[in-house]
């Protein structure tokens, strides 16, 4: 106050819970794939996201960390989700989850369509721009289609041994707008219990190195470490590389996969056509930004446009006008770079194997097929006898002639 002294406050309950959901989006730390790294490691890209230890169980008495998705329930059902993520969609992803956790939707492998759509904004009843900043969310688990998910690591030697966890949701690169994928944690054993052995054998390795500097043990604890370091067991049914697997045995699986994801980069397919196509002209990822930046603000400005058309017409005075406040996305030269490359390395040359293994596959078929019924067809057709044709020169004198040498003397009767 203007006298220097502090008064305090007295906020409604509604009041600190909008603070706490506004630190949720700003305080939240980094997004990031799930990974089982220890505690103590260092180097790795990837920054924790909860104040879990390496078997993924927080410990006893632990409060979340600032920025964790504070969910009434239900908690075992949803993970985290990227700090950018607008709190009206991580608001629909929960009430997603909690239809289903309450019968209220059907489970996941009975649905009929794999994305889930919010309201039509223009049907909302505009006090405030939140029901333009809800976008689609596809959900992605190999439990729709009742086949296994493969391990990270190992692929399908290991897939008896994956379970599947919690949701997460990542965001979407689209043409003009995003749009955002849920996929399941997933967990080996096989490779949780690996990397238990390691550890104990780099324990004892360390236990028996002490104080000394044996050159051997040295080496031989250091690549112990990075073994621990290497073997993971924690992934997603959204990792590029569990996708890679899937293509080895259900190639059509694979292909329909919406988007491509790594790390950095979340590009829908639509958009990663448009990027390919391009990476052939003399079209460079700048030209690229442009377009998309220009396409996005165009969607925006027909959603803000909408936003205040809906107002005026349901009569709401200029004083109590709601302000859009939705922000653009944009699509950065280096996203796109970075797209394109991981795009031909996990997606399209194995796409493209699988057309032409399919198509040799179906031609040989099709060969093997003509040729089977051509030779049954050969083999079943009696083949007719010929009829014997009798010669008529069997008895017929070559030389009609009887006496080829007549005698010159001898003289011929005259024909009266």
């Amino acid at each position: 106050m203007s006298d220097g002294k502090q008064q305090m406050l007295n906020l409604p309950r509604a009041a600190h819970a909008k603070y706490d959901a506004y630190c949720d989006i700003r305080l939240a730390p980094v997004s990031a794939s799930p990974n089982d790294d220890d505690n103590d490691s260092e180097g790795t890209a990837q920054q924790p996201t909860a104040a879990d230890d390496d078997d993924g169980v927080a410990g006893d008495g632990q409060q979340p960390e600032a920025g964790a998705l504070r969910a009434p329930e239900p908690l075992a059902e949803i993970n985290r989700i990227e700090t950018a993520t607008p709190l009206p969609q991580k608001e629909f992803f929960e009430k997603t989850l909690l239809e289903m956790v309450h019968g209220d939707r059907p489970p996941y492998p009975e649905w009929d369509r794999l994305e889930v759509s919010p309201p039509d904004a223009l049907c909302s009843k505009c006090d405030d721009s939140d029901g333009y900043a809800l976008r689609p969310i596809r959900f992605w688990s190999h439990e729709m289609w009742n086949i296994a998910t493969p391990c990270a690591t190992h692929g399908w030697a290991h897939s008896d041994h994956i379970t599947l966890g919690k949701w997460h949701m990542r965001r979407v690169k689209d043409i003009s707008d995003d749009w955002y994928i849920a996929g399941r944690e997933t967990v080996c054993s096989k490779c949780k219990e690996e990397k238990e052995s390691l550890k104990k054998a780099a324990e004892t390795v360390k236990a028996e190195l002490g104080n000394s500097q044996d050159a051997k043990l040295s080496l031989q604890l250091e690549i112990l470490q990075a073994e621990v370091k290497a073997c993971t067991y924690n992934s997603s049914t959204l990792n590029a590389a569990v996708n890679r697997h899937v293509f080895e045995r259900y190639p059509g699986i694979g292909v329909a996969f919406p988007a491509i994801l790594t790390h950095k980069v979340a590009i829908s397919m639509e958009v990663m056509m448009m990027i390919s196509r391009a990476a052939r002209t003399s079209q460079t990822s700048h030209d690229l930004e442009a377009m998309f930046n220009e396409f996005r603000c165009l969607k925006a400005a027909r959603d803000r446009l909408g936003f205040y058309q809906v107002q005026r017409m349901k009569g709401v005075q200029p004083a109590g006008v709601s302000h859009y406040e939705v922000g653009i996305s944009t699509i950065s030269d280096t996203y796109i770079t970075e797209a394109i490359n991981t795009f031909h390395e996990t997606h399209l040359r194995r796409a493209h194997r699988h057309v032409y293994t399919l198509t040799l596959s179906l031609t040989l078929t099709l060969t093997l097929t003509l040729t089977l019924t051509l030779t049954l067809t050969l083999t079943l057709t009696p083949t007719p006898t010929p009829t014997p044709t009798p010669n008529r020169n069997r008895n017929r004198n070559p030389n009609p002639d009887p006496d080829p040498d007549p005698d010159p003397r001898q003289v011929h009767p005259a024909v009266v």
